[in-house]
């Protein structure tokens, strides 16, 4: 289950990034590029917010990733210790 939740929050930020802060990021920067002063926001914040959980999300996938294997090869070592083993244990 843990992999599932986690799939549904990685998702989840990046479709808020992409659907709801990108644009209005986007008009801000329209709007200094026409000489103009957008309103004070905290939209940068939240995309620094949302890209640190982004990044944090990604390390935990890395270490769970890499424990994964560690159990992999070490249950391969293991069988193949057992099958050379000569008391047949």
């Amino acid at each position: 289950w843990f992999a599932v939740g986690f799939g549904v929050a990685m998702l989840a930020c990046v479709l808020v990034e992409t659907v709801l802060l990108l644009p209005l990021l986007d008009a801000r920067v329209t709007i200094i590029i026409a000489g103009g002063m957008p309103a004070r926001s905290s939209l940068h914040q939240l995309y620094i917010g949302i890209e640190s959980i982004k990044l944090l999300g990604l390390i935990i996938l890395i270490v769970q990733s890499c424990r994964s294997i560690e159990r992999r090869v070490g249950a391969k070592i293991e069988d193949q210790e057992n099958s050379l083993d000569p008391r047949g244990h």
